[in-house]
């Protein structure tokens, strides 16, 4: 597993900034913390992106295992969406299309459509998610995941993004989700 640490500054270079000694940042935290010269400095703290997966500018992850390509919503996703309360999945047998709606998840906070990762035929659900969905906030990588793809076309698989142009595609969206 992976943390990224990322201090993002906006449009100034000689920034003086004071942080009080006594705040600690906890993972998963956000802080927006203004300097002297007002301009905002945005603190994005452990973003949790393992290594051995592949993403998707939708915040979608891809393993791929010999049943197929494994598929779930990555640990900034989940943030984002807050407390998942249902996970529509699709049916086994379902043809998807890559970047096309694959299923639907909702939170407190809004319904969400998640995408295919990669075109292809559902093989496998994660039925736990039914009467579970809070497992995509807690173990977004490991119980949480959500279906299982045999792809039709093995290249898609190897255009999603590494762990290092995720991480960097999260860096550049500078406190902006």
């Amino acid at each position: 597993m992976t943390f990224a640490w990322t201090l993002r500054v906006s449009t100034c270079t000689n920034i003086e900034l004071a942080i009080e000694p006594a705040h600690t940042v906890s993972a998963n935290e956000n802080i927006i913390i203004p300097s002297k010269l007002g301009v905002r400095v945005i603190w994005v703290a452990s973003m949790n992106v393992p290594d051995d997966l592949k993403y998707t500018k939708d915040h979608e992850w891809a393993r791929k295992e010999p049943s197929g390509v494994r598929v779930g919503i990555t640990d900034h996703a989940q943030q984002e969406l807050t407390d998942i309360v249902y996970v529509g999945l699709p049916k086994a047998g379902a043809s998807v299309q890559k970047g096309k709606p694959l299923c639907v998840v909702e939170s407190i906070k809004a319904t969400n459509d998640v995408f295919a990762a990669v075109s292809g035929t559902v093989v496998d659900m994660n039925s736990e998610l039914t009467a579970h969905p809070e497992l995509v906030n807690k173990e977004p990588y490991s119980k949480g995941w959500m279906v299982v793809i045999k792809p039709s076309n093995e290249k898609e698989f190897d255009e999603l993004m590494t762990p290092e142009k995720y991480k960097q595609y999260l860096s550049s969206m500078g406190g902006k989700h």
